[in-house]
């Protein structure tokens, strides 16, 4: 029996990306490699895919640098780490004219999986254990839209230090209906482990190398960004 594709996605501004996100694809793609507890049903991962937020989102983040310059530094970085072969950075959410919903780039990405790597293919949400905690916050998501995405796709949750994800999990009225779709990783993201933090050491003259890729780094200070941020 043949193993069920399985690819990886994940949303975000990336601004800049940093090296937890490249980081969260390979907890990911170990989890599944190791998956002793059949969670996943022999699926093996066949691709990751990095979707930059469309520059539109400005509205809600006064900060976001244009997508090119983030898109640039995603794919510095994912040759540094040499992710390049399974990993890729797609600019059909950024290239939009509008903003798009999460759903709807889970929606275009499975379409295109299915294309690809025949109709057994799953598409898996990797993120933090922030926006799962964002999904309870009033008028940011629509109820409608977290139906779809918890009961449809598979989530990979990857929670920061201190958070208690199965809780939230548990208490929220749509997500706790479909928990057996979501999957919390038994690592943690440090709080302090973040584009914010990045761009503040930036504003302030400092390069985080623990943060950034070396090449992320040079790019930056070649095209003088987040200084003014």
């Amino acid at each position: 029996m043949s193993s069920i594709p399985i690819v990886a996605l994940m949303c975000g501004s990336f601004n800049p990306v940093t090296r937890m996100h490249l980081q969260m694809m390979r907890i990911f793609k170990q989890f599944v490699s190791s998956d002793d507890q059949h969670r996943i049903n022999g699926g093996s991962v066949v691709q990751g895919i990095i979707s930059p937020v469309n520059d539109l989102y400005h509205v809600k983040r006064k900060n976001l640098l244009p997508s090119f310059h983030r898109i640039n530094m995603i794919n510095l970085a994912l040759v540094e780490d040499q992710l390049d072969d399974w990993v890729e950075c797609n600019s059909w959410e950024s290239d939009q004219k509008d903003w798009q919903k999460t759903l709807q780039v889970l929606d275009y990405h499975e379409c295109h999986m299915k294309d690809k790597f025949g109709p057994s293919a799953q598409l898996w949400m990797v993120s933090g254990g922030d926006l799962i905690e964002s999904m309870a916050v009033p008028g940011l998501w629509a109820d409608s839209d977290l139906e779809k995405i918890s009961s449809g796709y598979k989530l990979f949750i990857i929670p920061r230090i201190g958070s208690d994800a199965d809780k939230f999990i548990a208490s929220h009225s749509i997500l706790s209906r479909h928990s057996n779709n979501i999957i919390i990783a038994n690592h943690v993201i440090p709080n302090d482990d973040s584009s914010t933090k990045a761009r503040a050491e930036i504003k302030l003259g400092n390069y985080p190398s623990n943060l950034l890729n070396s090449s992320v780094i040079d790019y930056i200070k070649k095209h003088n960004i987040y200084v003014d941020n």
